[in-house]
């Protein structure tokens, strides 16, 4: 064959551009005795293929692949103990997570009952206190309140002018 034409070939060959009958011309040009000294470093490639085609698989292959790719069954007694090891670890979570929240939790989240004065001295300055911040938020509301609706009295005469003009 042509030296020039087989160093094109390879050139295709190591672009991936190569069919099936120029790779075949290239593995026969490479069994030859006399090849080219700058394209004799190629030709342990084309060996290697040519040995790798005369591979094949054995008889047992598809079994042995079959054998391992079906499930085994489990027995029931490993199934089993794989629930109860799932159930075991919920109960443990979950009884780690209540003595996480019990340590955690301040006393006076505990009791309900449980009554923090403010500064008082006693039940009857508390409730004072109490009573002044209650009168302070609804006049606080009041105003609101005042505001509100001076604003919704502006806009309903807005709205009927707009409906008197159309």
């Amino acid at each position: 064959m042509n030296q020039q034409h087989i160093r094109i070939l390879l050139e295709k060959y190591f672009e991936g551009e190569t069919n099936l009958q120029e790779e075949a011309q290239l593995a026969q040009y490479f069994q030859q005795e006399n090849i080219a000294e700058d394209l004799v470093q190629y030709k342990p490639l084309f060996q290697f293929y040519d040995q790798q085609k005369n591979i094949t698989l054995s008889e047992e292959f598809d079994q042995k692949i079959q054998q391992e790719i079906t499930p085994k069954k489990r027995s029931r007694i490993v199934r089993m103990y794989g629930v109860l090891a799932r159930v075991a670890a919920v109960i443990a979570l979950s009884f780690l997570t209540y003595q996480a929240y019990e340590y955690y939790i301040s006393p006076e989240q505990k009791n309900p009952n449980y009554i923090v004065l403010n500064e008082a001295e006693d039940a009857e300055e508390a409730y004072e206190q109490i009573k002044a911040a209650l009168m302070l938020v609804s006049s606080k509301m009041n105003e609101g309140t005042e505001k509100t609706t001076s604003g919704l009295i502006k806009i309903n005469q807005a709205t009927e002018i707009v409906r008197q003009k159309d």
